[in-house]
């Protein structure tokens, strides 16, 4: 797998990769740290070769939000160094120190890429969590999006696959019902990102 993995991450960057090391994985990816020619080390994504298109979709989604993300040029985002359908490469971000100032300076970043804003709740590209799509369609008013685009798609597949009881799906219903009086008082678009997705 490093060997593959090399010559298609060199192939897709335009730079020979001098070592790979493993790092992890999740939803079915291994997580690599590669070292390029010129001697950076790089974060990557990477699924098995040719990938899919659900893969390719999800990989895309990702390095929009983290390009989106780097727009609002308050908190640190890796630069996204290449994207295709079944990698993606994006700076490795160097280790800090945690310390009580690091941590503050941060959530003053972070506060401040969500005060950046954004024109609706969604974004203009699709979205993934893991390996299921997200319905980003922009609308003006939380509640609603966040119900029937977060909540409502997944319940009767959370519940085929086991993790929801009817009572659960029941209790969850009930919040989707009852949302425009949960969600609380307006509030405006914020920038922020998940797993594999983006939203404002």
């Amino acid at each position: 797998m490093s060997e593959d993995a090399g010559r298609r991450i060199g192939g897709l960057l335009g730079l020979p990769v001098i070592g790979i090391r493993g790092a992890g994985g999740q939803h079915g990816y291994r997580h690599l740290i590669a070292t390029l020619g010129d001697g950076r080390e790089v974060f990557v994504k990477a699924a098995p070769a040719g990938g899919d298109e659900a893969t390719a979709a999800a990989f895309a989604a990702e390095a929009n939000g983290l390009r989106w993300l780097a727009e609002a040029g308050a908190v640190p985002a890796p630069e996204v160094l290449g994207v295709n359908r079944d990698l993606l490469v994006i700076e490795l971000l160097p280790v800090g120190r945690a310390t009580p100032e690091a941590a503050e300076a941060f959530g003053v970043g972070l506060a401040r890429t969500h005060a950046t804003g954004a024109p609706a709740f969604g974004a203009p590209w699709p979205g993934y969590i893991a390996s299921l799509p997200l319905d980003n369609s922009p609308r003006p008013e939380w509640g609603s999006w966040y119900a029937k685009q977060r909540l409502v798609p997944y319940l009767e597949k959370a519940h085929d696959g086991g993790a929801l009881s009817r009572a659960d799906l029941s209790l969850v219903q009930t919040v989707v019902d009852r949302i425009g009086e949960l969600a609380g008082p307006p509030e405006p678009p914020s920038r922020i990102h998940g797993d594999l997705w983006s939203q404002m």
